[in-house]
């Protein structure tokens, strides 16, 4: 945390101070912050890169621990996303599956899709 707050102003580092260390003590809260932060991270990166004329694609089927040991990761941290930063050979082929914005949108519950016109009123 200290790392994380050294540019904040002395007021915000000692609200931190309080409240994050208690918030972070569950190893779920630690794993699942984790996760949310390399997403949103890896996401910006890969639409920063493309500003720049840049191509990326996200891996997965790695191995983590010869990931950590190739780039000397130190034990408290985990490689949870790489992505591939470069210029495309070839464009890449479409896409399959994907879902149109109305049908995984939820607003305000599970399955109320009133982007698509259809709210369920069943819960």
């Amino acid at each position: 945390m200290e790392r994380t707050l050294r540019k904040a102003p002395p007021e915000v580092r000692e609200m931190f101070a309080d409240m994050v260390p208690g918030f972070y003590q569950s190893e779920v809260m630690q794993r699942d912050e984790a996760v949310r932060s390399v997403g949103l991270s890896g996401m910006t990166l890969m639409l920063l890169v493309k500003d720049m004329g840049y191509d990326s694609c996200p891996l997965i089927g790695f191995d983590p621990q010869q990931v950590a040991d190739i780039v000397c990761l130190p034990p408290d941290h985990l490689p949870l996303m790489m992505l591939t930063i470069g210029k495309a050979l070839e464009p890449a082929r479409p896409r399959m599956g994907l879902l149109d914005l109305e049908e995984f949108v939820s607003i305000d519950r599970f399955g109320n899709h009133p982007l698509r016109g259809e709210i369920d009123d069943s819960y």
